[in-house]
């Protein structure tokens, strides 16, 4: 689906950092279904901020292909891992086995809590870097629990990798944030044993050892493992959803309870001494890191934007003059003896996407901030074509002098006051409504808003409001003259607590026909949408209970429900002399004599009723029985 290119962001006084930019390959750029699902990923990796889980800095289009900017991590993915261990013919050392689980857990916790369902956790999606960090990666198939309760229609899709996906995905069923740690526990069997659970390629036999497969106890493979470890994995690898862990906070717990009750110190040390003792670096490897590079990351920006032109062979310093302001725009001084220039333009679509691209229009009319930077170029016949360090800075963490403003304020000022106005650039949240001291403004986000100045006596307020969200809002936005401010508040879902409990406890609980999990149900978290939604309780040998709840943002919901047993019915023949009404309880079942009187199973006692000839009696029948009972009412 993407190529990812390894690169270094330039800033101002020395300003150096490694990024990874993952961009679509060019001949699937053209193809809607992969933009849209590229698309997908930036937004929704953009949202989950979590140490476990790889960052995404900027999203845009560049040279006619999608990119995303992500952090770098300098280490091997956990396949090489195993791997290199595997060819050492030892086993990862217990401590950083335990430890790579526990942190992929919570990396998990944290994207099924924001309603993000992974579908692709495996081995080659988790990255282990040399200090010991573990972070997955690769949301490219990801989706949220609300895309899930869509009804599936027409051809259903399968995507993941199948030696790792659950048996519901292979099925093609609706998922849930269970089928992602059914994964987990095939990535911790290879991990903690050195063997793959589903090895091979045909995908029919995997398919079929996925729904069929004894699944061997990890300690039979690897002498010396904690025992508890098999029935922590064994629940993981549950084919039944409702059987496994109903989330990732109860499998890091049992795996945490295991490395407390064995004494067992898991830290990120410890996986950073196995990434080392597999992967060290060798003396060649350290001096090329040393060395400047042959080929610098904007000779490749400007290939890629001048390909399809062509140029010549000579060289030329060019001084250039960054401008910034509405709209951003990177623009060269012009040498003597030039024509004009070609400007390099970075704009906002209406998706919120960022788009590279060259401008040969006329000069914009922007606030003068001045960036200077110096590059060398070939240069033909035709204008010289700004592409400055300044735009990789740019692409990979954004404008140089754009400033981003989260939950705190940070701010940049631009010198020049000619323009007695200013702006407020929204950005993220598609369809956000965004209200300026009260009053909505026409356009959604994203979008630029121009403002008067405020000062700190007279600020400005700004809120951000989107359905199912919580607003957002800044009551103290001081904007100067020219200045230039971007936002890129972080909506959170509004969300209303539930806990289940019954009793007996162990029954499923399933909200609008989704596994919630096992009762007692403490603490989990629901999106408050303002609409009734059906909960259901059930369990083996229980009459079902089920109710209308509503979910209001920052409630808690409490259901406390005993669960009445089944009832079972059989049949007895009954027959009474004179005849009689039957009594079961105090309530009346039927009347005597008769033939396949139906009564609910087990031992009971009847009370059989002449009310004309005031005659009665007791007896006691077992149900069903084959013979028949015979009375004559004294």
């Amino acid at each position: 689906m993407a190529e990812v290119f390894k690169a270094k962001a330039f800033g101002s006084h020395g300003f150096e950092k490694v990024l990874a930019i993952k961009r679509i390959l060019p001949e699937l750029a053209r193809d809607a279904e992969f933009e849209n699902r590229f698309i997908a990923e930036a937004k929704l990796t953009v949202a989950l901020t979590h140490a476990n889980i790889v960052q995404v800095f900027d999203f845009g289009r560049f040279g006619g292909s999608l990119y995303i900017a992500m952090e770098h991590v300098d280490g091997p993915d956990l396949a090489a891992l195993i791997s290199a261990w595997t060819r050492k013919g030892q086993p990862i050392p217990m401590s950083a086995s335990m430890y790579i689980g526990m942190e992929l857990c919570k990396a998990l916790d944290f994207a099924h809590r924001r309603g993000v369902v992974h579908r692709d956790i495996s081995p080659s999606n988790i990255l282990i870097s040399r200090e010991g960090e573990v972070k997955v990666a690769d949301f490219g198939i990801a989706h949220t629990l609300a895309e899930s309760q869509g009804a599936l229609s027409g051809t259903r899709r399968i995507m993941g990798k199948w030696p790792y996906m659950s048996p519901e995905q292979a099925r093609g069923e609706k998922l849930d944030a269970r089928s992602d740690l059914f994964s987990v526990g095939v990535v911790l069997y290879e991990l903690f044993t050195g063997t793959r659970l589903f090895p091979g390629s045909d995908v029919q036999a995997i398919i079929k050892s996925l729904h069929e497969m004894e699944i061997p106890l990890p300690s039979a493979l690897r002498p010396g493992l904690p025992p508890a470890l098999d029935g922590v994995l064994g629940r993981a690898l549950e084919r039944d959803p409702t059987k496994r862990y109903p989330q990732a906070v109860a499998l890091l717990r049992a795996l945490t309870e295991i490395s407390y009750q064995s004494t067992l110190v898991a830290t990120a040390s410890d996986v950073a001494s196995v990434v080392e003792e597999a992967f060290a670096p060798s003396a060649s490897a350290r001096e090329e890191a040393k060395a400047p590079s042959s080929e610098l990351i904007d000779d490749i920006i400007r290939s890629e934007l001048l390909g399809a032109e062509g140029g010549g062979e000579s060289e030329q310093d060019v001084r250039v003059t960054v401008k910034a302001g509405p709209p951003t725009v990177f623009r060269p001084s012009e040498p003597e003896g030039t024509g004009g220039a070609v400007l390099v333009r970075r704009e906002v679509g209406d998706d919120g996407i960022t788009v590279w691209e060259l401008d040969a229009g006329e000069k914009a009319r922007i606030p003068s901030v001045q960036v200077h930077a110096e590059v060398k170029r070939p240069l033909g016949s035709r204008p010289p074509v700004l592409v400055a360090s300044a735009l990789m800075g740019a692409l990979a963490v954004g404008l140089v002098g754009w400033i981003v403003r989260r939950s705190s304020s940070h701010e940049a000022r631009m010198p020049d006051a000619a323009l007695a106005q200013a702006y407020l650039r929204i950005e993220g949240n598609p369809g956000a409504s965004i209200l300026l001291n009260g009053v909505e403004w026409r356009e959604k986000a994203p979008t630029t808003v121009p403002v008067p100045p405020s000062d700190a006596v007279r600020p400005h307020a700004i809120e951000v409001r989107l359905p199912g969200f919580r607003p957002w809002r800044d009551p103290g936005v001081v904007v100067r003259a020219d200045e230039r401010l971007v936002y890129r508040p972080q909506l959170e879902p509004m969300v209303g607590t539930l806990i289940v409990q019954s009793e007996p406890s162990g029954a499923v609980v399933e909200l609008d026909g989704h596994g919630l999990g096992e009762t007692p149900l403490i603490g989990i978290e629901v999106r408050a949408d303002d609409r009734p939604h059906s909960l259901r309780v059930r369990k083996n040998g229980y009459v079902d209970v089920s109710e209308e709840i509503r979910v209001v943002d920052g409630k808690t919901i409490v259901i406390n429900r005993r669960l009445e047993p089944l009832v079972r019915y059989g049949t007895i023949d009954l027959f009474a002399e004179p005849w009689a009404e039957v009594f079961l309880e105090g309530r009346k079942v039927g009347e005597a004599p008769a033939r396949g009187l139906k009564l609910p199973m087990g031992r009971h006692r009847l009370r059989l009723v002449n009310p004309v000839q005031h005659r009665e009696t007791v007896i006691v029948v077992d149900v069903p029985s084959k013979r028949p009972y015979r009375v004559s009412l004294p």
